[in-house]
């Protein structure tokens, strides 16, 4: 019965296909692909994105918006690509879109967010509910360039239509979300104010770049999300071994912990686990860092006190910040500051709160 259970909930709605896509069987790997939605482009297996297949092409019911306001905290309204703006979305309050990553949408983890920044300001917050059940994890991650492309066009009608300034746009994503984040903010020509990474994910979105003239490999960026998406990047690293990425991709990158598992996660994940919670069987580390990006709306208190040069060696490579006041060189999630680099945090070891202050 509990195999049953787990098939019907997570394997089963890979079986559905969009409504527009080249293939679910094959997963095509190579060639061009146009969705019938002009709004959404064509796509391409070439380099640097060459190592994921094509997408899928989705429409308002399969990729979906739901607005939150002051005046509807609870009940959400629909934004459509393709209709009027919701008379409750104002362009004169800083709009919040928050994209989760793969197979956990609708997570608590994004309600809680949407809570807090309501509590916290007068915004417009829109919850961006995409298809990332399909287990083939290679699709999903194709996928980040439709589902971004579709809120850039929503992104678009704010400011044409709405009156917004894309400097008013925000874009929070966990995981393939912060992909599909970069995705949004790139089709806007890199326009819009801010960009957070919560822990972008690694696999799909790692490339090097063979630069034979001067011998060398470099790292290559802009696969996924990178500073040229939005006005502002910043990036929240919370497992850098398995899901997420080492690589710096933002103006300002946050590495918590280090290089080390987060606290309270086991190293090892079993069945139980699986059963019990499955977002925290596939990546406890992973997951914590929406979980520390929505404390830091509630407290400003995630403060990293030192500065590094070597990703590859944290908190070796990190030394406090000169000038510095009271030692702090940077403040990570909600109320972001310091300058553009690379910083270090620790968070308690016992918890709740995470943050150390």
């Amino acid at each position: 019965m509990m195999f049953l259970q787990v098939c019907l909930k997570f394997i089963l709605p890979t079986l559905a296909l969009a409504s527009d896509c080249p293939g679910l069987l094959d997963k095509v790997w190579y060639g061009k692909y146009c969705c019938d939605d002009s709004d959404l482009g064509c796509y391409t297996t070439d380099a640097p994105i060459d190592n994921i297949p094509l997408p899928c092409c989705y429409d308002d019911t399969e990729v979906t918006f739901s607005l939150y306001t002051r005046a509807n905290r609870e009940t959400p309204v629909m934004v459509r690509k393709d209709g009027q703006l919701p008379s409750e979305w104002s362009p004169s309050r800083l709009t919040v879109f928050i994209s989760h990553g793969w197979l956990f949408p609708m997570s608590e983890i994004y309600e809680l967010m949407k809570d807090r920044f309501l509590e916290k300001e007068d915004l417009n917050v829109v919850i961006i509910n995409w298809p990332s059940l399909d287990l083939y994890y290679p699709q999903s991650a194709s996928e980040t360039r439709t589902v971004g492309a579709m809120i850039s066009a929503v992104m678009k009608k704010m400011v044409d239509e709405g009156g917004a300034a894309y400097a008013n746009l925000w874009c929070v994503g966990h995981s393939l979300g912060a992909h599909v984040c970069a995705f949004a903010g790139r089709g806007t020509g890199g326009q819009i104010g801010r960009i957070t990474g919560l822990d972008p994910a690694g696999p799909g979105f790692e490339t090097e770049i063979e630069m034979l003239e001067l011998g060398m490999v470099i790292d290559d960026i802009t696969v996924g999300l990178n500073p040229s998406d939005a006005q502002y990047v910043d990036v929240i690293h919370t497992d850098t071994i398995s899901q997420g990425t080492t690589r710096p991709l933002g103006h300002i990158d946050f590495y918590v912990n280090g290089r080390e598992k987060q606290p309270g996660c086991r190293n090892k994940r079993d069945l139980l686990d699986l059963l019990d919670d499955f977002r925290r069987a596939t990546g406890c580390s992973h997951g914590r860092a929406p979980d520390y990006f929505s404390d830091s709306i509630v407290s400003n208190c995630f403060i990293s006190r030192s500065k590094c040069t070597e990703v590859d060696d944290l908190p070796g490579s990190c030394v406090p910040c000169d000038g510095a006041t009271d030692g702090v060189c940077a403040t990570m999630g909600y109320d972001v500051t310091g300058q553009d680099g690379v910083y270090y945090l620790e968070t308690n070891k016992d918890f709740p709160p995470h943050c150390q202050g």
